[in-house]
């Protein structure tokens, strides 16, 4: 299982969200993350999902006009507040996908996750 992750720092007069994925426990990527940053870093909210990579794939990939560098975005609070809906449907999608699309199923995206 993966936990979808997003985390903000404060700089400035801005807010920017990283979003990421970890198997592990979200409060020990960040506390990696913390080390050697100046800024205050916060978990703001996770979900848990089988398919983490791919969410967060595709949350990259709806946010890009949004992007800071690298995975940090300048989310809008409307943004952050569907972030657990954004990765619910996402997940959902993907769990569509793997049991009624055919092309999903024979392709090396579903057993890369069974």
């Amino acid at each position: 299982m993966y936990n979808i992750y997003l985390i903000s720092s404060h700089h400035k007069d801005e807010i920017y969200y990283k979003i990421g994925w970890t198997k592990r426990n979200p409060k020990k990527r960040l506390k990696e993350l913390k080390t050697g940053n100046s800024q205050q870093l916060e978990l703001i909210q996770v979900f848990e999902s089988k398919w983490g990579p791919k969410i967060e794939s595709n949350l990259h990939r709806n946010f890009k006009h949004l992007r800071c560098e690298g995975e940090w975005f300048l989310l809008s609070p409307e943004d952050v507040n569907n972030f657990q809906s954004l990765c619910k449907l996402n997940h959902d999608n993907f769990e569509i996908l793997s049991k009624e699309n055919s092309w999903f199923q024979e392709s090396k995206l579903l057993s890369k996750y069974f």
